[in-house]
């Protein structure tokens, strides 16, 4: 698990990743690529719930690991296989895309830190999210493997991000609202 602590002041909660999620389809005629019948995490669902909890306003913004893997398994299965994709992700969490940057992880990591909002965001393997506010210096990191994040400042929410990712490939953001 990374150790955020030298970037973050709080850890709101702490978060597991380690669920295997099988799919399986046996009504009608839907083809799942053989890739997407079993996946290693649920970090999409729990991802794209935590921006959803954030929007709402809620007291504690923790997924359901039951609704993340739920939400996962038809965004792997249903989504891919329908060719819906990340749209899907977020129109059934509940969510509307905003926004979209693609490109190399420390730009759009300086465009979030720079642009109030709720981000979903997909990094090579693994998803992730965010909420800036850089106009109060607030800014929130939910990583699924670690957990929720606060009380870090524009250097730190950038540093939290980065740390251990592949900096140099594309990353896929998403600025989300409610639906």
């Amino acid at each position: 698990m990374p150790d955020y602590s030298k970037y973050a002041k709080y850890k709101v909660f702490e978060t597991e990743n380690e669920v295997i999620v099988k799919v399986t389809f046996t009504k009608g005629s839907l083809q799942v690529p053989e890739d997407y019948q079993s996946m290693k995490g649920i970090c999409a669902g729990q991802s794209a719930l935590w921006c959803l909890h954030i929007l709402e306003k809620r007291e504690c913004p923790k997924p359901s690991y039951l609704r993340a893997a739920a939400l996962q398994s038809t965004y792997q299965g249903v989504g891919h296989a329908e060719g819906r994709g990340d749209d899907g992700l977020m129109e059934w969490a509940g969510l509307t895309c905003l926004g979209t940057l693609k490109k190399a992880a420390w730009e759009v990591v300086l465009e979030m830190r720079f642009n109030e909002g709720v981000y979903l965001i997909g990094a090579p393997g693994h998803w992730m999210a965010a909420a800036t506010n850089s106009g109060k210096g607030e800014f929130k990191y939910f990583n699924p493997d670690a957990g929720m994040f606060s009380g870090m400042d524009g250097p730190g929410f950038e540093q939290i991000l980065l740390e251990g990712r592949q900096t140099g490939r594309t990353w896929v953001v998403y600025k989300v609202g409610l639906a």
